[in-house]
């Protein structure tokens, strides 16, 4: 078997694996809607284009894995040069991985970690537990005597403080971790998610392709009249993940981001209607949220 492993740095050139791509998504394991090259496609024209670092290894003409990745910022060991998952540090994209094709995956796995290795670069991947591929090619690494580090990841710390009220809590920290505490707490809420133009326009685009393909789920919760919250998602492969949701800050005390998140939960993906017990909770949800909208003063 000829095997070759090709690195592509010009996010025009992934135009020319558009059809390749999507089928060895579609015939992958792997469930994420952010290794799709409707995701991946505008943030290498908007935000990774000077760091784009895509490696596809061809069994002749046939492409059987599709690693792509981006030069890490940071470059944890020395001046060797490292490489992250495109889109994790700017975009939050979860449950990224490297695309195989099934029955190949020993195969692709030892050739991208041998060609790595001969580029004594240094890899950086976060939030691995569902990145069987990449997972493979760790394997494959060990094998030829690379140390693979693992730790916590998006563990939040835990403050035990049984016994005690939450005042008293804050009165037992120094006066400088109170006020950091006090500072945080009250710039909460927020995200960075669309907070550059180029982050702007990164979702123009992803979302324009989302929908052209019909894997965009952008559901509104209006309360009399008024948008009062949007849910983001993506449908990949029967499942629907959620990237973002906001909220108009007037209705905050109605609780409408939770509402509007747990309606679309309702929705299955790939129906054009609504099943009838969703529609249920629909109507019910929407009667309680306009009285209490009500009750809170809008809509009169």
């Amino acid at each position: 078997m000829s095997v070759a492993v090709e690195l592509v740095t010009a996010p025009a050139s992934i135009a020319d694996f558009r059809r390749l791509w999507d089928g060895l998504v579609e015939a992958s394991d792997c469930r994420s809607p952010f290794v799709m090259r409707e995701w991946l496609d505008p943030w290498a024209r908007v935000l990774g284009s000077a760091r784009l670092a895509c490696f596809i290894v061809r069994n002749h003409r046939q492409i059987i894995a599709f690693a792509a990745l981006t030069r890490a910022g940071r470059r944890p060991f020395g001046q060797s040069p490292a490489f992250e998952l495109a889109g994790e540090s700017d975009l939050a994209s979860d449950g990224c991985d490297i695309i195989i094709r099934p029955s190949l995956e020993e195969i692709a796995a030892r050739a991208l970690a041998q060609e790595w290795h001969r580029r004594r670069c240094s890899l950086v991947f976060s939030a691995l537990s569902d990145a069987h591929a990449i997972q493979r090619v760790c394997d494959a690494l060990r094998e030829l005597n690379w140390t693979v580090f693992q730790r916590p990841f998006g563990e939040s710390p835990l403050v035990r403080i049984a016994n005690r009220s939450w005042p008293s809590y804050l009165r037992s920290l120094s006066s400088h971790h109170r006020r950091d505490f006090m500072r945080r707490w009250r710039g909460r809420g927020g995200s960075a998610a669309f907070g550059r133009p180029a982050l702007r326009s990164f979702h123009d685009l992803a979302t324009a392709n989302l929908l052209a393909t019909r894997r965009l789920r952008l559901h509104a919760l209006c309360v009399e009249n008024t948008t009062a919250a949007i849910v983001y998602c993506i449908s990949h492969k029967g499942r629907v993940s959620l990237y973002q949701h906001a909220f108009d800050a007037r209705f905050a005390r109605l609780g409408v981001g939770q509402v509007a998140v747990g309606l679309a939960k309702l929705i299955p993906p790939g129906l054009a209607g609504i099943p009838r017990r969703a529609a249920q909770h629909l109507r019910s949800a929407g009667a309680r949220m306009r009285r209490a909208a009500r009750r809170a003063g809008f809509g009169r």
